[in-house]
């Protein structure tokens, strides 16, 4: 037991291995039944037993991260909850203690001002659901389901063969894979379509979205110097087309707006993919040496915007690139103390 204020609950294993701790929040045992507490307590020692403590916990702001992984981690994270609930549901026996006990904790009041009705608390998700297209939910962001959904889930776990088998009971209304067709059928109502980003090649877009903006940023300035040409040179195939572009008035506007477009290749996948990582690709060339300048640095800001960076990400992705060391076999220069003034790009 642990004096705390918030609805919460944990349960761990010992160094050994060979026992569960659990810890109950005093404000948890003073909102909910002893029957409800052993849902909660089910659920907890869910969480211990599957080993769901082993997956990382990881933020839009994680530079390790691309968006889509966490996603997809916080995708797992809400299955890691049904399970769980499922788990407090077998150790509780009785579905709308369950589902009492969530709407408690989502609450925060107690019998005195609730009286929970199982099939309203149910049908209040089927009205959400019925929105989802036109509901603007970032469901997706969330580690745990709604808790109408959750209430919902649990009713067809109990319904299932899987719970009478596990409770002794002879009948049952939903069979094993009707209930993980439900399950998943219901989990997805409130989460964002990512088949199109999932199959979409990562890699093919990275290296769309880097050559795109190494271009880009060595003609911010208008300028394309013999030291832009060897680092592009030695990443990419750069002919003579894309010089030419580099030279077009409106090439940087016109790149810029392709890397935005979300219908192309360069677009929904990139938001998805390791934006950090490519951002700080585009920025680390031998012409940064000397700093960037004022069109430079606004080009590498413009794609951070594009790429959906937060401002502190692509501040830290500036300040932590590494500038290439500079190759002495090719270079006659050991130092540049200063920016060198950069020539015009050629016309011919």
């Amino acid at each position: 037991m642990q004096a705390n204020p918030e609805l919460n609950a944990y349960c761990m294993p010992t160094r050994k291995g060979t026992r569960l701790v659990m810890c109950l929040h005093s404000s948890l045992v003073d909102l909910l039944t002893l029957h409800e507490l052993m849902f909660v307590m089910g659920h907890e020692v869910g969480h211990a037993i599957l080993g769901h403590g082993r997956i990382p916990k990881i933020g839009f702001d994680d530079m390790d991260f691309s968006p889509l992984e966490v996603v997809r981690t916080r995708t797992l994270s809400r299955r890691q909850e049904v399970s769980c609930d499922r788990v407090g549901l077998l150790a509780c026996q009785d579905v709308r203690v369950a589902g009492s006990a969530l709407l408690k904790i989502m609450s925060g009041l107690s019998d005195r001002w609730l009286t929970f009705d199982e099939e309203v608390f149910g049908r209040q998700f089927d009205q959400i659901a019925d929105l989802a297209e036109v509901t603007q939910l970032e469901d997706a962001a969330s580690t745990h389901p709604i808790i109408g959904m959750r209430a919902k889930l649990l009713r067809t776990f109990a319904d299932s063969k899987l719970f009478a088998d596990a409770m002794g009971r002879p009948s049952a209304l939903v069979s094993e894979d009707d209930l993980e067709r439900t399950s998943l059928h219901l989990l997805s109502v409130l989460e964002p379509d990512l088949s199109e980003i999932e199959s979409a090649s990562d890699e093919e877009a990275g290296n769309l979205l880097l050559v795109f903006g190494s271009l880009v940023l060595a003609a911010a300035d208008g300028v394309f110097d013999a030291a832009e040409a060897t680092f592009l040179q030695k990443r990419m195939k750069l002919t003579d087309d894309m010089v030419v572009a580099m030279q077009q008035p409106d090439f940087v506007e016109r790149t810029l707006a392709n890397i935005a477009e979300p219908r192309r290749s360069t677009g929904p996948q990139a938001k998805y993919m390791r934006a950090p990582v490519c951002c700080a690709n585009c920025a680390r060339s031998p012409f940064v040496s000397g700093g960037y300048d004022q069109a430079e640095q606004s080009v590498l800001s413009r794609i951070g915007q594009l790429l959906d960076l937060p401002e502190v990400v692509f501040s830290h992705v500036l300040t932590q690139t590494e500038v290439p060391e500079v190759d002495l076999t090719e270079k006659p220069s050991v130092t540049k103390p200063a920016r060198r003034k950069k020539k015009p790009i050629p016309t011919e």
